[in-house]
Order: C-alpha cells, then sequence, then structure tokens
C-alpha cells in the first residue's frame, strides 16, 4: 500500500497505513477533521440546538451611488434558519448598470441627478440535484433631474451567488 500524502511504500494492512499517517502527517489529519468538522455542523442552529433547514432572509440595502451615466449599489443578504429565523449566514454582492436620461430642452446637462431606491427583492434559482443554489437580488432606481423634472427608472440586478459563497454566522 502506498501513503496518499507521502507515497511511501506501506507494508501491512490498512491499520499500518493509518498509524503511518497519524505519526508522519499529524497536521494532514488535523486539517482534513476541521474540514469535515465544519462541513457537518454547517446548518446547525444553536438557538434551536438542531440541523435545520436554510430560507432566504430579508435582504438589506447597503447603499446606492450615482456616476456620471451609471448607477450601483450593493445589497446584504442573509440565509435564516427555517425554524427559529436566526441569520445563519451572509452574502454581500454589488450591481451596476448603465443609463441615460434625456433632459429637457432647456435643462443644463451637467445637471446633478438625484436617486431614490425601492425594496430589493431576492431570488432564488438551482438548487437541483448535482446543482448551484444561486441567489439574486433585485430593485428600481429612480433616477430624476429636480431642473427638468424627468424620471427614468433604471432596474439594479446582482448576478446570482452561489450558496456555498456565503459566510458562515454561526462559530
Amino acid at each position: 500500500m502506498k501513503c496518499g500524502l507521502c507515497q511511501q511504500e506501506i507494508e501491512g494492512k490498512v491499520r499500518e497505513l493509518n498509524r503511518h499517517k497519524q505519526e508522519a502527517h499529524p497536521e494532514e489529519r488535523n486539517a482534513m477533521r476541521q474540514k469535515r468538522k465544519r462541513g457537518v455542523s454547517m446548518n446547525y442552529c444553536p438557538a434551536c440546538t438542531k440541523f435545520v433547514s436554510l430560507e432566504a432572509g430579508e435582504p438589506e440595502d447597503q447603499g446606492v451611488d450615482l456616476n456620471e451615466g451609471s448607477v450601483s449599489g450593493s445589497v446584504r443578504m442573509a440565509l435564516c434558519c427555517a425554524d427559529c429565523s436566526q441569520e445563519m449566514h451572509e452574502a454581500e454582492a454589488e450591481a451596476e448598470t448603465d443609463f441615460e436620461l434625456e433632459h429637457g430642452e432647456d435643462c443644463p446637462e451637467d445637471e446633478d441627478l438625484e436617486c431614490s431606491t425601492g425594496d430589493w427583492t431576492l431570488d432564488e434559482s438551482g438548487g437541483g440535484r448535482y446543482s448551484k443554489h444561486l441567489y439574486s437580488a433585485t430593485t428600481t432606481v429612480t433616477v430624476s433631474c429636480p431642473e427638468c423634472e424627468v424620471k427614468m427608472e433604471v432596474e439594479l440586478s446582482t448576478g446570482g451567488v452561489a450558496a456555498s459563497y456565503f459566510n458562515s454566522l454561526i462559530s
């Protein structure tokens, strides 16, 4: 038998191979144990003291910026315990889109624009067998010119964020 870590030939059975790994590679074995342990306790809710399913929480607006011809924003998404609604995982996503506002005839083009944001909505997709579970957020931003009172609605949408990229809030 060969050791998978150092390729050293080991005489005997699996028991001797495990003993070799324990003596020669303790840091690799501990790292594998920790990795395994983190994966198992991923959806364990300390408030409910059991393994739970997750549901998407309400997205939180982290701010919208208006630049010349583009609008960008960020949103915080959370996955919560389905039983008690405690936040267990979080991710922050950003979105950006371009727009072109047509001003009135006597309005100076360099006038400062204003924007207002609606509520963010969270969309879930995927999650079938062998496919990633993706979360995306969408909002409508109203861009307006205070001088000529022209308004325009722009849809701001994040790309899909895989559930595996969410950071755990449970230690």
